[in-house]
Order: structure tokens, then sequence, then C-alpha cells
């Protein structure tokens, strides 16, 4: 079973399903995955077990070069996702991924089949 790891403990963890966006291509509908908060850190926690119910490519940044097919990510998407807003969400990516980052992103829809986090 494949691991998606997070470096922020989001408060989207509480819900029943939640999103990720994540390099494109390399993630399958109805996958089950792991999720884990820091996997490669010593303060790392496993945060449950996750089914993917979704997958969407999407493009991040407005960009001619790429594909008219397929559709930019709307800011009420990046909300959603945790960030203030669209441009706030690129911007951490950039800061996360540096140059290995792409302008088309997999959407993935996650629910959970096994959470190990408190309620509270």
């Amino acid at each position: 079973m494949r691991i998606l790891s997070f470096s922020l403990m989001w408060p989207k963890f509480l819900d029943e399903e939640f999103t990720t966006f994540r390099s494109a291509g390399y993630w399958r509908l109805n996958e089950t995955v792991q999720i884990w908060y820091k996997q490669r850190h010593s303060s790392r926690m496993k945060v449950g077990i996750a089914t993917i119910i979704a997958l969407e490519r999407v493009k991040i940044t407005p960009d001619s070069k790429y594909s008219r097919e397929i559709r930019l990510m709307t800011n009420e998407e990046a909300i959603r996702d945790g960030f203030d807003s669209s441009a706030d969400m690129v911007q951490w990516l950039r800061r996360a991924h540096g140059n290995k980052l792409t302008p088309i992103m997999d959407k993935l829809t996650l629910r959970w089949n096994k959470r190990e986090l408190d309620h509270d």
C-alpha cells in the first residue's frame, strides 16, 4: 500500500472526505493509501488509511502551452483544501517543491477507511 505524506496536520483530516493536490500521473482511482504526517521525519505519525474516490487532472496556474482540455483549479478548491486562496496554495507549493513543481497536478479526493486521529 502506497503512502501519501503531509508536512502539515491539516484540519481537513477531521472530515470524512478530503482533497489533496499531487504530482500528476502517479495515482489511481479506487487506490487505497496510507496517510502519514511527516512520514520521513522522527516526529512521523500515521494518520490513517483512505481510498481515492475521485481523481481529476487540473492546472494550478494558467499556461497556454498546456492542454486546453485540462481545467484550471478554482479558488474555491484551494480554500477547501486549507489555503486562503489559489495564489496562496501555489505559493506554498512552490516553496515546498521548488523546481519539481509542475503546472499540472492530480486533484485527489479521499474517503477515510480508518482514521487514527482524535476527534477533540
